[in-house]
């Protein structure tokens, strides 16, 4: 799964494609480092998939950019409720 770009193009045409694609190898890297055993890799390895993940869902969704400052800011916060 190789990325190619035309003439003209460049990779900011294909945001989302490109972070898929990132997101595609992680998934490679991951199967690598878990037949080494490499528990922590694996783990942070997985968190950069699941970040690549998101990045492309809010890309889609036309969220990119929208909010500034904090990327905590872009986790929808749930009240806990009391017993």
């Amino acid at each position: 799964m190789a990325m190619a770009f035309k003439r003209g193009e460049s990779p900011d045409d294909h945001g989302s494609d490109i972070v898929t694609y990132i997101r595609h190898m992680l998934g490679e890297l991951r199967a690598i480092a878990a037949g080494q055993r490499e528990e922590m890799l694996v783990y942070l390895i997985e968190m950069a998939a699941v970040e690549a993940g998101d990045i492309v869902s809010r890309r889609r969704a036309g969220l990119d950019g929208d909010v500034e400052g904090n990327e905590a800011a872009r986790v929808a916060m749930k009240a806990s409720r009391k017993v």
